[in-house]
């Protein structure tokens, strides 16, 4: 569904993961989740860790499929947002739908909705989002679906990316 989802200005403004990367979130220590993409701005980047990126990260992303929507939507949403996680943002590939929920506050705002036409710019994260229809519709959640998430080079490995402008 995305051809792009992050356009980058003048500096590296931080580091992009993959599932799998565990996220280990304050009000749950011992539960990791493995959101489909993680955003941590170069100010927080000591939330990275050797293993797992330990706190709230600037952005997290799920990809719904079918075995997921339910837990996205509703488990993943309220730990993400008792976490303190400022900006959430689900996926749709069958509506060709971005919902983006912010937080105001310690609660998340009624999601801003946009489609493959729209740009997204997000304040929280610094990113701007330009969207497209991916042709591989079926690759929900892949490795080859998640890589048309950036529209600058990234060098990964091991699920981790990072962005160079």
């Amino acid at each position: 569904m995305l051809q792009s989802i992050v356009f980058l200005a003048n500096n590296p403004l931080g580091e992009v993961f993959f599932a799998p990367t565990d996220v280990i979130l304050s009000h749950d220590p011992l539960r990791a989740v493995e959101p489909d993409l993680v955003f941590v701005s170069k100010d927080r980047l000591s939330l990275i860790g050797e293993k797992n990126i330990e706190g709230a990260p600037d952005l997290l992303v799920e990809i719904l499929s079918e075995g997921t929507e339910k837990r996205d939507r509703r488990e993943k949403f309220a730990l993400y947002e008792r976490s303190g996680v400022p900006e959430y943002w689900i996926v749709d590939p069958d509506t060709d739908t971005v919902q983006v929920f912010r937080l105001s506050g310690n609660t998340y705002q009624s999601p801003a909705e946009f489609r493959r036409q729209d740009v997204l710019v997000s304040p929280n994260a610094r990113i701007i989002a330009p969207f497209g229809v991916s042709p591989h519709k079926s690759a929900r959640g892949s490795p080859d679906h998640l890589s048309c998430i950036a529209s600058k080079p990234i060098k990964t490995g091991k699920g981790r990316g990072v962005w160079f402008p």
